[in-house]
């Protein structure tokens, strides 16, 4: 079906809305001067994402307003924007809403297009992992004065210091580090966000949880140890 757009008069028209009151058209469209400096602050004449949104508008009068500006003789015009806008019968009101939506549509697809990757970092984030001891530095012992008793876990000679002659005692590191090394928990919010989205836990829905312990004391979280495993039973 072919559709034709109304070459608007110049005269000044009035918005259907009324929002606006009396508004320029036609070759008088340029003295719009509100709505020609939001189409030049969207960068809609530069923006190749808005201009693919617009060739790919169900509203056909869209489509015509990218149509007239490829048009010479609307390079000619004052502000070739507005007088297409107003040419295509496009008012500020509307052009505003499509503008919302087709960012919110774009945001969405790059949003969905980065998710694999963030779920990726969350995985690595979530793991426990193996940091080095703060206390002993990761050597898994530390300096200690001489004298100590014989039963003094790792308690031994390391050295003899060349400067000052004097024996260097040290003991087993006693933050109960394994050879330096301390297991560090992974990042809890991770881990609760990709238990919700694997269906493990469900804070939002109500439902009945059964939570089951794998050795170990009694825990209320099913986020903060991974030997917890929860079950949602939704209610019949």
């Amino acid at each position: 079906m072919f559709v034709m757009a109304v070459k608007p008069r110049r005269m000044l028209t009035k918005e259907r809305d009324g929002a606006r009151g009396l508004v320029p058209t036609g070759a008088d469209a340029h003295l719009d001067t509100e709505y020609a400096r939001y189409l030049d602050d969207i960068g809609l004449a530069s923006d190749p994402a808005l201009k693919a949104a617009l060739a790919s508008s169900p509203d056909i009068r869209f489509q015509l307003f990218l149509k007239y500006l490829a048009l010479p003789s609307s390079a000619k015009t004052k502000h070739p924007l507005v007088y297409c806008a107003k040419r295509a019968t496009i008012d500020m009101s509307e052009m505003m809403a499509w503008v919302s939506k087709a960012h919110n549509a774009r945001a969405l697809a790059l949003a969905q297009a980065a998710a694999p990757k963030i779920n990726q970092a969350m995985a690595v984030d979530a793991e426990s992992r193996f940091v080095a001891c703060e206390r002993c530095d990761g050597f898994g012992y530390v300096s200690t004065d001489p004298g100590l008793p014989e039963d003094t876990p790792g308690y031994r000679l390391l050295r003899q210091d060349v400067e000052t002659g004097k024996d260097i005692w040290v003991r087993t590191c006693p933050n109960g580090c394994d050879r330096g090394k301390l297991r560090e928990p992974g990042n809890e919010f991770a881990r609760e966000r990709l238990l919700e989205q694997s269906g493990l836990i469900n804070k939002k829905g109500i439902g009945l949880q059964l939570v089951q312990h794998f050795g170990g004391q009694s825990m209320p979280s099913a986020v903060s140890r991974l030997d917890v495993m929860t079950i949602d039973v939704e209610p019949g």
